[in-house]
């Protein structure tokens, strides 16, 4: 089988590398070819990774001429002779759609969120992401083109919904979770609990609108108020860490909330496994892998409403989903698990049913029944 995957340029978020290794334990678990049609670039390191175990790589530089980036995609699609070619990218699923019919193999598309532009995206199209007209094209044109696929994996069924909402057949769509669990992740056997006085919350996310970053200002300055006596550490990166800085200090809260920006996903893993609490702010998500981590390392999770959580926090006792984005709510969440003793025992139903191996034998799955194979 020869499958060709566009996905985008690497950034320096958690779920990248896990979505790369993803593939290539898929290509060797299964055996069938595989190239990578990148937008952008990836690192060296990445990329000597991913050619050395049989799989080929080409980056595409996405012009500002969207045509010719079309023309560059299809010549890809129709002259490579694949089996199957599978979109990870809502600019690529844009492209890809306007060729479907000209090309006599399936296409499939992941879905990681229910919008199909990201946010910096409408803002180049002259909208905002939360104004009606803006909210209004994303969601016109992502029923229009996604349900053009032949298959439409979703990796949280929330965002299948969302989908089948939409008017995308019911038969066409797929949950896969596309979570693999870290490699850096430590066995249940070790006990990473060493809490730390005064509790130490984690965040890491990466900073943009969606993640609503000003919620942890909020919420920081309610429990500083309350005097609560905490220390909140949020890794990551993106276009507005720089305006986040800025309102730490405004708030005069550098003591409390520290931003460390990125660091290796195993340094993330060691921060996480020894914290008090996760608390994950995300407006929109597909299935956060963040929050998969925390609780197969036994952490209390407190979320914000988003999709997936309900496929995550299965017991009450695994910690709080908030009703809302209101950061007095979360400021009271955090309280009501730091005073509560939590049984927590979330690893083991996290390990066994959120793995790479699952996610490669569903993903397979839908390959084999769109090219009319049965599995042996």
């Amino acid at each position: 089988m020869k499958v060709i995957h566009f996905i985008r340029g690497f950034q320096k978020q958690y779920g990248s590398e896990i979505f790369i290794n993803l593939l290539i334990r898929e290509q060797i678990a299964f055996g069938h070819y595989l190239k990578l049609v990148v937008l952008n670039s990836l690192p060296k390191s990445y990329l000597n990774n991913i050619t050395s175990k049989g799989i080929e790589v080409e980056e595409l530089r996405l012009q500002d001429d969207w045509f010719s980036a079309a023309k560059q995609l299809a010549f890809e699609t129709t002259m490579y002779g694949a089996d199957i070619i599978h979109s990870h990218l809502g600019i690529c699923d844009v492209i890809l759609s306007s060729i479907i019919d000209k090309i006599n193999i399936p296409v499939v598309t992941t879905k990681y969120s229910n919008y199909l532009f990201p946010h910096k995206l409408l803002k180049r199209l002259m909208l905002q992401p939360n104004d009606p007209e803006g909210v209004s094209i994303n969601i016109c044109m992502d029923a229009s083109i996604t349900q053009r696929f032949h298959s439409v994996i979703c990796v949280s069924k929330d965002i299948a919904s969302y989908y089948m909402n939409l008017g995308v057949l019911e038969c066409r769509v797929h949950v896969i979770h596309n979570a693999s669990l870290s490699r850096f992740l430590p066995p249940i056997s070790v006990k990473c609990l060493a809490k730390h006085k005064p509790p130490e919350f984690i965040t890491a996310l990466r900073f943009e609108a969606e993640k609503n970053l000003n919620l942890v200002i909020r919420t920081a300055e309610i429990l500083v108020t309350q005097g609560v006596s905490f220390t909140w550490k949020v890794f990551g990166e993106g276009v507005n860490y720089p305006d986040i800085v800025n309102e730490v200090k405004k708030h005069r809260l550098e003591k409390h909330l520290m931003l460390p920006g990125y660091i290796p996903h195993g340094q993330l893993i060691e921060h996480l496994s020894t914290a008090n609490v996760l608390v994950h702010t995300g407006v929109s998500e597909g299935l956060p892998m963040v929050v998969i981590e925390a609780l197969s390392l036994n952490i209390p999770v407190i979320t914000t409403p988003t999709e997936g959580i309900n496929e995550l926090l299965v017991s009450d006792s695994w910690g709080i989903k908030t009703n809302s984005h209101d950061p007095v709510e979360l400021a009271n969440a955090i309280q009501v698990v730091l005073n509560r003793n939590l049984d927590i025992k979330s690893s083991t139903y996290i390990r066994d049913n959120f793995t790479i191996e699952s996610a490669c034998k569903k993903t397979l799955a839908v390959y084999d029944d769109l090219l009319g194979r049965k599995e042996t």
